[in-house]
């Protein structure tokens, strides 16, 4: 997992405008379900079978938590049906949207 920290309210307000736009759908959605998302971060790994040694893993993970790995801009975004896991076989791109001041 890779922390990421918004430099403006740009994130939010997308999460903000996409929660309106689903609720008055009538679609049926999952956002929110769970818990509120408010954070940035991003899942870069998932692993295929168990770990053998999940504390050293830990550890790693412990030792590079301040490592600073640079900075992007997102000027696209994709909405996506998939599972879980994100598997290229079940991923259907749905739409792309480009962001920013029209």
């Amino acid at each position: 997992m890779v922390q990421g920290f918004p430099e403006d309210e740009g994130l939010e307000e997308l999460r903000e405008a996409t929660r309106a736009f689903f609720r008055a759908s009538g679609l049926q959605q999952s956002i929110d379900t769970r818990y509120s998302i408010h954070t940035a971060h991003s899942t870069v790994i998932r692993f295929t079978r168990p770990l053998s040694d999940a504390p050293m893993l830990v550890a790693r993970l412990a030792q590079y938590q301040e490592q600073f790995i640079g900075t992007f801009v997102v000027d696209v975004v994709e909405l996506v049906f998939n599972d879980w896991y994100q598997r290229a076989r079940t991923t259907v791109l749905l739409g792309t949207y480009p962001l920013g001041k029209p």
